[in-house]
């Protein structure tokens, strides 16, 4: 196995967590949403985050990613769509 294979693997293992962390979440918010147990609705996001970047990140961190990239983004001329 080479560093790179390696690290992929650990990559993986991350994402993979971060899904199973998703699942539970997704139930929790059901039970809460469906119980009436708060004003607003409970999102998972809010619960676990969001996976960018290669790493899970909350709301805050995940804007100021997605801006950075927007900017990188700009500067290259790429919109980030498909063509």
């Amino acid at each position: 196995m080479t560093y790179g294979e390696l690290l992929d693997h650990i990559a993986a293992h991350g994402y993979r967590e971060y899904l199973e962390t998703r699942k539970r979440a997704q139930l929790a918010c059901w039970i809460c949403n469906g119980a009436g147990m708060r004003t607003s609705p409970l999102y998972v996001e809010d619960l676990v985050g969001y996976w960018a970047g290669g790493k899970a990140m909350g709301k805050l961190e995940y804007w100021q990613w997605t801006k950075e990239q927007a900017l990188r983004n700009k500067g290259r001329g790429d919109s980030g769509g498909h063509p």
